[in-house]
C-alpha cells in the first residue's frame, strides 16, 4: 500500500496534480448551484405537531406572511403633504406582483369619523381615501382599539403600511404533498411512493429556491420604492420575510467579504510564522481545493446551507489548515534532523509518520460530528454530515494534493528551531508549568471548571432575530421601532376551540337549558321564537344559537382571554373577535348584551367589513376563535419559551379552558419549538459525542486510562466556552447552539496529535519529562501555530454587522486558545499523574 502511494503521489506528482485538478474542477463546477436557505421551512422541526396546526390556521384565517413599512414624516402625519406621499407610495406597492393587498390608514374602515350607524355601513365604507376628514380620522385611529399600535402609534406621528404577500400556492401544494409522503415513512412506503417523495422533494426545493429569489427581489423593489420618500420622512422596513432575506444577505456577504479577509490575514500570518513562500502557498491551495470540492458536492447534491450550518466552510478551513500545519512542522523537524536527505525521503517520512495521528484525528472528528444525527433535528443532522464530509475531503487532500505540490520544490536549507521566539517561549512556559507547577495548575483548572459549570447554569435558550443585528444597523432600528411604536414583530396565534359537547352540558348543568328564568334561555327564546320568517332569521341569524363562541354569554370569556393576553409584558398588539365587538358597539351600543341584535348586526355587515373584522378572528361556524398577537422582539425580560409556557398554563388553569381547547401556533411557537428541541438534543448529543470520542480513543490507544485522560481537556474546553457564554449572557440560539460541538471538534484534534507524539517519545525513552519536552517542541508548536493563526484570522469576523458571525469568530478563537492551553498544560499533567504508557523494551 505504501509503495502504491509512493508511486501514485510522490513519484509522479505532476500526474497526481492533473488528476486532482480535474477532480476539483469537475466537482467544483457544481458550486454554482450552492445556495443558502433561511426560509422558515429550514428552521422548523419536521415532526413538530404544532406545524400542522400552523398550516391549518394559515389556511383558515389567512397567511401571516407580510412586510411592514413604517413611515414617520417630518411634517404632521395627517397633513395633506404626508397623506399624498402615503397615497403615492401605497399605489406603487400595490403594483408589485407579489403584493396581494396593502393595509394602511388610508383605506381602513372608519366608523367614528363621524360616527356611523349600521344602516350607514350598508350604504358605503368611510375611509380617508374616500374623503373622510383627516382630523377626525386621526382622533379615531389613535383612540381605536383596532388601529392604535397597529397602523398608527399612540402619539399619531408614525404609521405602518402592511404589505400582505400573495401566497405561493405551488410551493404550499408541494410542501403539503411532501409532508404527507414523509409521514408515511414511519408506516412503510412502496417503491412508487419513495420515488414520488424524491420527485416532490426535488420540485419543492426548486420552487423554494425560486420563491427565495423572488422574495429577495420583492424586498429590493420595496426598498427602491421607499427611497425617494426618505427626504420627507423616516422609513423602515420590517417583517419576518425581510428578516429571513436580510439574514441570507448578511451570511452571503460575510462568506464572500470576510472569507477573503480571513484568507488574506491567514496568508500574512503563515508568512510571518514560517517565513517561506511554500509554507504559505501550499496550505492555502489545499484549503481552497477542499472548500471548492465541498461547495461543489453541496451544489451537486442540492444540499442547501441553512443558518445552522452556515459556518461549516469556516470549520473546513480550520480543519484543513490544522492538518497542513502539522505536516509542515513535522517536515521541518525531519529536515533539521536529516539536513542532507532528498525531498522524496523527507516527504515520504512526513506522510508516513503523520498518517495515523491525522487519520485518527479525522475519524474522531467525523464520528463526533456524525453523532449529531442523534439529535433527530434536520438542520443539525445536515450540519454534522456536512462537516464530516468536509473533514474527509480535507484529509484526502492533505495527503495527496499537499505532498504532490511539496514534491515539486527542493528541500532547501533546514529551518533553525529556536526557543527564543514567541512560540518557543510560550511552549517553554507551558512545559515549565507541567513540570514545576502541576498541582497549582490543576487547582486553577479545577476552579475554572467549577466556574464554567456556574456560567453554564446562567445559559439561556432564546431566539430573537433582532439580536442578530447590531443596534446601529437599519434593520435593528426598524424592528425596534415596530416593537416600541407599532405593536411588535413576531406573529403568535392562540386558537381556542369549543369544548366537546359533553363538557358543555356538564358545565352548564341539566337545568340550565330548562330554566325559564335563565338569561341564556331568554336570549335563545327571544332570538328564535318568531324569527324564521324574518329577513334575519335565515342562515346567519341563528349563529348566536348554533355557535359556541359567538353569543353574548361566551363573548365575555373571549373578552377575558383578550385582557389576559394584553397583560403579558412580552405581547404587543392583540387582535381578536373581542376587538371587533368593541368596534361594533360604536354602531350598536347594546350589541354585546343582546343575542338577537348581535345576529342582526352580523347579518348586516358588508362583506368588506366582515372580511376585515370577523373572518380573521372567528371560524365560519363560530366554534373557533383566533387571537392574533405580535410579540416584542426587543423585550429581554424572559426567554420566549417561559412566556409561551406561562400563556398556555394561564389559559388552562386561570381561565379554565380545556387543555385540548387551546392551540398555540405561529412563527414564534415554531421557532421556539425548534430551539427547545435543539437544546434538549444538545444535552443528549454532547453525551453521545463524548462517548463516541472515548470509543475512538480506545480504538487508537487501546487503553482505557488514556481514553479517560484524553477526554478531560475536551470536556473542560467545551464547558468553558459554554460557561463564558453564560457569563456574557450570550443566549443559545439557532446560530450559537452548535458551538459546543465545534469546540469539541477543535480540541480533539490537538489532543490526538499530542498524545500520539507523547506516546512515541515515552516508549522510546521511558521518561515523562523528556517525552513532554519533545512533544511540546514538535506538535506543541504546530498546535500553537494553528490556534494563533485561526484565532487572529477569525478575529476579523468581529467587524461583521451580523452578530452571529461576530460570535462565531470570537467564540471559535476562544475555543481554540482554550483547547491549546489545556492540551499543553492539563493533558501532560494528567499523563504524568496516571502514567498510562510503558517504555518499549
Amino acid at each position: 500500500m505504501i509503495d502504491l502511494y509512493h508511486r501514485l503521489i510522490l513519484r509522479n506528482p505532476a500526474i497526481a496534480l492533473i488528476v486532482i485538478l480535474c477532480l476539483v474542477l469537475g466537482v467544483g463546477y457544481y458550486a454554482k448551484n450552492f445556495r443558502l436557505d433561511a426560509s422558515s421551512d429550514s428552521l422548523l422541526l419536521e415532526n413538530d405537531p404544532t406545524l400542522s396546526d400552523y398550516r391549518e390556521t394559515r389556511e383558515s384565517y389567512g397567511s401571516d406572511e407580510f412586510l411592514v413599512v413604517t413611515y414617520t414624516p417630518e411634517d404632521e402625519l395627517f397633513s395633506e403633504a404626508s397623506l399624498n406621499n402615503l397615497i403615492a407610495m401605497k399605489a406603487e406597492f400595490v403594483e408589485l406582483e407579489r403584493v396581494g393587498s396593502v393595509l394602511s390608514l388610508l383605506d381602513v374602515p372608519l366608523i367614528d369619523s363621524p360616527r356611523v350607524t349600521l344602516s350607514d355601513l350598508q350604504e358605503g365604507i368611510n375611509t380617508i381615501e374616500a374623503g373622510a376628514s383627516p382630523d377626525l380620522a386621526r382622533i379615531e385611529l389613535v383612540d381605536s382599539v383596532l388601529y392604535r399600535d397597529l397602523l398608527v402609534n399612540a402619539s399619531g406621528t408614525t404609521t405602518a403600511l402592511q404589505l400582505n404577500l400573495v401566497p405561493n400556492t405551488q410551493l404550499l401544494d408541494l410542501q403539503f404533498r411532501r409532508d404527507q409522503l414523509r409521514a408515511m415513512r414511519g408506516t412503510g412506503m412502496s417503491g412508487e411512493q419513495r420515488a414520488e417523495l424524491d420527485q416532490v422533494t426535488y420540485d419543492y426545493n426548486r420552487a423554494a429556491e425560486a420563491s427565495q429569489t423572488s422574495q429577495a427581489e420583492l424586498i429590493a423593489e420595496v426598498r427602491e420604492i421607499m427611497e425617494p420618500y426618505r427626504g420627507a420622512a423616516e422609513l423602515f422596513l420590517g417583517g419576518v420575510p425581510m428578516v429571513a432575506s436580510d439574514s441570507i444577505d448578511y451570511i452571503r456577504g460575510d462568506l464572500y467579504t470576510f472569507g477573503v479577509g480571513v484568507c488574506l490575514l491567514i496568508i500574512v500570518l503563515l508568512s510571518i510564522a514560517f517565513r517561506k513562500t511554500r509554507w504559505t502557498a501550499l496550505p492555502v491551495v489545499t484549503c481552497f481545493a477542499a472548500g471548492t470540492i465541498m461547495l461543489g458536492v453541496l451544489g451537486l447534491l442540492d444540499w442547501p446551507v441553512t443558518v445552522v450550518s452556515s459556518n461549516f466552510i469556516s470549520l473546513m478551513l480550520i480543519i484543513t489548515l490544522s492538518l497542513c500545519v502539522h505536516l509542515i512542522v513535522h517536515y521541518r523537524e525531519l529536515h533539521r534532523i536529516q539536513p542532507d536527505a532528498d525531498q522524496f525521503t523527507l516527504v515520504a517520512h512526513t506522510m508516513e509518520q503523520k498518517f495515523y495521528p491525522s487519520l485518527y484525528t479525522a475519524l474522531t472528528t467525523i464520528v463526533g460530528f456524525a453523532s449529531l444525527a442523534a439529535s433527530g433535528i434536520r438542520p443539525v443532522i445536515d450540519f454534522g454530515w456536512m462537516v464530516s464530509m468536509g473533514v474527509m475531503a480535507a484529509f484526502v487532500l492533505a495527503f495527496t494534493l499537499f505532498p504532490a505540490l511539496l514534491m515539486l520544490v527542493s528541500p532547501g536549507k533546514p529551518s533553525v528551531a529556536s526557543g527564543h521566539n514567541i512560540p518557543g517561549k510560550i511552549i517553554g512556559l507551558a512545559e515549565t508549568i507541567t513540570r514545576k507547577m502541576a498541582k497549582p495548575a490543576s487547582i486553577v483548572v479545577a476552579i475554572l471548571f467549577v466556574g464554567a459549570l456556574w456560567g453554564m447554569s446562567k445559559l439561556s435558550v432564546d431566539n430573537r432575530f433582532i439580536d442578530y443585528f447590531k443596534s446601529s444597523s437599519e434593520i435593528y432600528q426598524g424592528m425596534e421601532l415596530l416593537d416600541r411604536e407599532l405593536g411588535g414583530t413576531i406573529p403568535l396565534d392562540v386558537v381556542v376551540t369549543a369544548p366537546p359537547f359533553e363538557e358543555i352540558s356538564d358545565a352548564a348543568g341539566d337545568d340550565f337549558f330548562d330554566d325559564p328564568d335563565s338569561d341564556f334561555y331568554d336570549d335563545f327564546d327571544d332570538d328564535f321564537d318568531d324569527d324564521f320568517d324574518d329577513e334575519y332569521g335565515e342562515d346567519e341569524a341563528g349563529i348566536t344559537a348554533t355557535s359556541y363562541w359567538f353569543n353574548t354569554f361566551q363573548l365575555r370569556q373571549a373578552e377575558a382571554i383578550q385582557q389576559y393576553l394584553e397583560s403579558v409584558p412580552e405581547t404587543g398588539k392583540v387582535l381578536s373577535i373581542d376587538t371587533t365587538m368593541k368596534l361594533l358597539e360604536l354602531t350598536a351600543p347594546n350589541v354585546a348584551n343582546d343575542d338577537f341584535l348581535l345576529s342582526v348586526v352580523y347579518k348586516s355587515l358588508p362583506p368588506i367589513i366582515k372580511e376585515a373584522l370577523v373572518d380573521p378572528y372567528m371560524s365560519e361556524d363560530g366554534n373557533e376563535l383566533r387571537f392574533s398577537i405580535r410579540m416584542y422582539e426587543s423585550n429581554q425580560t424572559r426567554p420566549r419559551n417561559d412566556v409561551l409556557t406561562e400563556i398556555q398554563n394561564s389559559l388552562v388553569n386561570d381561565l379554565e379552558l380545556g387543555a385540548d381547547q387551546v392551540k398555540m401556533t405561529g412563527l414564534a411557537v415554531l421557532y421556539n419549538n425548534m430551539l427547545v428541541s435543539f437544546f434538549r438534543s444538545q444535552i443528549l448529543t454532547l453525551g453521545f459525542v463524548f462517548l463516541a470520542i472515548v470509543v475512538m480513543f480506545l480504538l487508537l490507544f487501546r487503553n482505557l486510562t488514556v481514553s479517560l485522560v484524553a477526554i478531560v481537556p475536551n470536556i473542560t474546553a467545551a464547558f468553558m466556552v459554554l460557561g463564558i457564554m453564560g457569563f456574557l449572557r450570550i443566549p443559545l440560539d439557532l446560530m450559537t447552539i452548535t458551538i459546543a460541538a465545534i469546540c469539541i471538534g477543535i480540541a480533539v484534534d490537538d489532543t490526538i496529535h499530542y498524545l500520539y507524539r507523547y506516546r512515541e517519545e515515552y516508549r522510546a525513552c521511558g521518561e515523562h519529562d523528556q517525552a513532554v519536552t519533545i512533544a511540546h517542541d514538535t506538535v506543541g508548536r504546530a498546535m500553537f501555530y494553528t490556534s494563533v493563526l485561526v484565532t487572529l484570522g477569525f478575529s476579523i469576523l468581529s467587524l461583521s454587522n451580523f452578530v452571529p458571525t461576530v460570535y462565531f469568530g470570537l467564540l471559535t478563537g476562544f475555543a481554540m486558545l482554550v483547547a491549546l492551553v489545556l492540551n499543553i498544560t492539563l493533558l501532560p499533567i494528567l499523563l504524568g499523574a496516571f502514567k498510562p504508557f510503558k517504555k518499549t523494551v
